[in-house]
């Protein structure tokens, strides 16, 4: 586990404790939500990064005070070399030969990826009176297939 605290490393912002998690067991994971719930709660608030398809980005809740802005830098696009991906998008676009209908391989590679984002911004807007600012860093999210 990679822990970033003020005390003992990299801080972002100095006014703010940043938590920052890697591959790790889930007992570590716990620990970590427990640091970071306490941190944002208190008057300074917290800050915790992690990374797209990681232990944090699916799954996880953080209503209210726990998650109050997103911001997703890049497009977490797939590894379009992984053979599944590529037998997988080969079957689409075969089914797609005999009904134009059908989803590209193409269509369902992006939509990998824009599931993966919508499933990182969800995490913070949990109940129907929650908010979060959403901030999409990068040109790509304005083109159209995006």
């Amino acid at each position: 586990m990679s822990c970033l605290l003020p005390a003992h490393g990299l801080a972002l912002q100095p006014q703010l404790p940043t938590l920052g998690l890697t591959a790790s067991p889930p007992p570590q994971v716990d620990g970590l939500l427990i640091e970071y719930s306490a941190a944002a709660r208190s008057p300074k608030g917290a800050l915790l990064t992690c990374a797209i398809g990681g232990k944090l980005s699916e799954g996880i809740n953080f209503a209210d005070e726990l998650g109050r802005c997103v911001i997703v830098v890049g497009l977490p696009y797939p590894n379009k070399t992984s053979p599944v991906l590529v037998e997988k998008m080969a079957f689409l676009d075969e089914k797609r030969k005999a009904n134009p209908a059908n989803l590209s391989g193409a269509a369902y590679y992006e939509s990998l990826c824009m599931k993966a984002v919508n499933q990182a911004i969800g995490r913070c807007i949990r109940h129907r009176d929650d908010h979060a600012a959403i901030m999409l860093v990068d040109e790509r999210y304005s083109q159209d297939q995006v």
